[in-house]
């Protein structure tokens, strides 16, 4: 059977489309935790389409934005990429990476699992004018001649790193009474970060 071999200009242009679900969709995740769900892949083309592999990954990404000279300057890094191929060639068959596999018409779906890793330290999600992190779950279609993403889920990692910035001060206020007053005096004093952790 013929099937589809693709070059494309843009990746929005491959004829495959990918949705990532969750089961369950946590509010967020700690290191150690597994984030488990599915991957659905449909496409209606008429021949078979062809890829080396289907990778579902966890990736993890920061973003800092500063100023320097009067201009502004971006720098991104990829901290984290761990995955599990869910179609086609294994990471562990070596023979296998080059082979093209042939994905059928219609709609599959391929389960994993994925664990927040506990080592090395990762930072938590944050979001400021400065600068992000963020965690996202995709797929990376390996199409022989280029990778692509696709179907890409955000999800809120809690971190053993806190990299964000400093939460606002705090203050409480105590009633004081000295000498022979007999009202009590308020005053406001400043909240430690002890006090706040409680």
């Amino acid at each position: 059977m013929a099937y589809l071999a693709i070059k494309l200009k843009q990746a929005r242009d491959f004829p495959i489309a990918c949705k990532i679900v969750l089961l369950p969709e946590r509010r967020y995740y700690v290191p150690g935790d597994i984030v488990e769900g599915k991957l659905i892949v449909s496409h209606r083309q008429k021949a078979e389409v062809a890829l080396r592999s289907i990778k579902v990954t966890l990736q993890g990404s920061s973003l800092a934005k500063f100023k320097e000279r009067e201009q502004i300057h971006h720098k991104t890094e990829t901290f984290l990429d761990q995955g599990v191929i869910v179609f086609g060639a294994r990471d562990r068959d070596v023979r296998a990476l080059s082979s093209i596999h042939k994905l059928p018409a219609g709609t599959h779906s391929y389960g994993f699992q994925l664990q927040v890793p506990t080592t090395p330290q990762i930072p938590s999600t944050f979001k400021t004018s400065i600068g992000l992190v963020i965690y996202q779950v995709l797929a990376i279609l390996d199409i022989g001649t280029q990778y692509l993403k696709k179907g890409e889920k955000t999800i809120d990692v809690r971190g053993a790193l806190e990299i964000g910035p400093e939460p606002p001060i705090e203050y409480e206020k105590v009633e004081r009474r000295s000498g022979g007053d007999s009202k009590p005096r308020s005053e406001e004093r400043r909240v430690g970060k002890e006090c706040r952790s409680r």
